[in-house]
């Protein structure tokens, strides 16, 4: 019998990408499909909907309650609240209309991780989400510094998982399986966004205020050389299966809530993930 396991990585508001590849895959093999999910930041939504078998409430979401000052509003720092407004999204998971079936995620065979990264010692972390914490590591998974602030777990501190594991491949490779099937939201070649590059003077700005310690400072800074090592793996070892954008996201930034745009973008990655279906042999 064949073993797979998915990895939804992150990437912020383009996970409307994401989403849209991992709720058509929930639609067309069903949430059973894969024997394990491992995510990390923005991938954690899609991939435990597609777990509790809901890809109508991934639509949902991602189409009509994501947009304009929803989620991301820069004012919010006068307000007292996070730039990114992760509390937000892991309450609407748990309203009517969108909420997260936890009966059904809980009871499914197919194990769920998610990555954070531990903020005191910039290591990477894996949980398994359990009743009493489950949207804490949501919310855990997805606070990108700066715009969010850590989340504290059973007396840890933790941020983003992405920013350790862009794609968590030596996880699943360690686990020995036949098949790894990556949605990622970086067209091939593209490392890392223009944003980037604000993104690290932020950081070494915020070291010599002595608001951010160097350890993560560093990891910041050596974003883009994980990216670039994780896409060397991607390419050789033939038991990954990619599923990517053929072309630019129409969301100019990770930040972007353009209702407009995300909709092309949660589009493009179901329009992409038929074709790939086609042409995957199963």
């Amino acid at each position: 019998m064949t073993s797979r396991i998915l990895i939804a990585a992150g990437g912020g508001l383009k996970g409307a990408y994401g989403a849209g590849a991992i709720s058509t895959l929930c639609r067309e093999l069903g949430s059973n499909f894969f024997d394990s999910t491992i995510s990390c930041s923005v991938g954690v939504f899609a991939s435990t909907f597609l777990v509790a078998n809901q890809p109508e409430v991934i639509e949902h979401v991602w189409r009509n309650l994501v947009h304009t000052k929803q989620l991301v509003n820069y004012r919010n720092i006068f307000r007292g609240r996070e730039i990114l407004d992760l509390e937000y999204l892991t309450n609407v998971f748990q309203s009517n209309g969108s909420k997260l079936d936890t009966k059904r995620l809980f009871e499914s065979s197919t194990k769920v991780t998610y990555v954070l990264t531990d903020y005191n010692t910039g290591e990477p972390t894996y949980h398994y989400p359990a009743k009493e914490d489950l949207f804490k590591l949501m919310e855990a998974s997805c606070a990108l510094p700066f715009f969010s602030s850590p989340r504290g777990i059973n007396g840890s501190r933790y941020i983003d998982g992405s920013i350790t594991q862009p794609i968590p491949l030596q996880r699943a490779l360690s686990q020995n399986p036949d098949e790894v099937f990556v949605v990622y939201n970086k067209p091939e070649g593209m490392y890392v966004d223009s944003s980037y590059n604000k993104w690290k003077k932020r950081a070494r700005l915020a070291l010599k205020t002595g608001i951010m310690r160097k350890t993560l400072v560093k990891i910041i800074e050596d974003f883009e050389q994980r990216v670039i090592e994780t896409e060397e793996i991607l390419k050789k070892d033939p038991r990954i299966k990619v599923l990517r954008p053929k072309k630019s996201l129409s969301l100019k930034s990770i930040l972007d809530t353009d209702k407009i745009r995300l909709n092309q973008t949660f589009n493009q990655g179901v329009i992409e993930t038929y074709e790939y279906l086609q042409s995957w042999r199963i």
